[in-house]
């Protein structure tokens, strides 16, 4: 009976061992250490504003120059009553990944001398030319990343309103003009990738 023990004992010992074994086995079938990178490239968002990166230049300055169209009673550079001119806006996305959609408005400076400057129109890309009374509320347009044209040139036109519904007055005209003060309007570009 002893025998009959000792080989019960060594038998349960050995299935013992074989489970053990079967479930170790089994458990480091499903259990894989693995490491990896993956790589993915980051979209670019390299928009450029009259040759300046807007992630570099949020605040672009002396790049907005008027140019104002030869009159033959205004001498070349200067702004007077009734003279218009235009500034250019040239966004160059060639280097983004993205759809965006972009958004101009304008306002007269707070320094602002003349407060009869106003914008009387658009131009996109040389077209034809949209009219506008006062400031740019908004002027909008989607681009879209696989668009095949990837600059915009948007001239903005503006003039030195004498009308009869200006609010300045000869005598302001005159006292701006001999104060030699400034004719500033500010354009604010907005920029915002699309996303569905």
């Amino acid at each position: 009976m002893e025998n009959n023990n000792r080989f019960k004992i060594i038998v349960f010992f050995a299935g013992l061992l074989f489970l053990v074994t079967l479930v170790q086995e089994t458990y480091a079938k499903y259990r894989v250490d693995a490491d990896g990178t993956a790589t993915v490239n980051i979209a670019r968002w390299n928009i450029v504003v009259n040759e300046q990166d807007i992630i570099d230049n949020n605040y672009i300055t002396n790049t907005l120059t008027p140019t104002f169209a030869e009159n033959p009673h205004i001498a070349d550079g200067v702004i007077a009553p009734t003279a218009i001119g235009y500034f250019d806006l040239n966004i160059d996305c060639t280097n983004v990944d993205v759809s965006f959609s972009y958004s101009i408005s304008t306002e007269l400076d707070a320094e602002n001398d003349v407060d009869d400057l106003v914008v009387i129109g658009y131009t996109v890309d040389g077209g034809a030319m949209n009219a506008i009374e006062g400031q740019m509320d908004e002027v909008s347009e989607d681009i879209y990343f696989d668009a095949t044209n990837k600059t915009r040139d948007i001239r903005i036109y503006v003039q030195w309103d004498d009308s009869e519904s200006a609010t300045m007055d000869n005598a302001s005209d005159t006292q701006a003009a001999l104060a030699e003060g400034s004719a500033k309007i500010n354009a604010m570009i907005n920029f915002t990738q699309i996303v569905d």
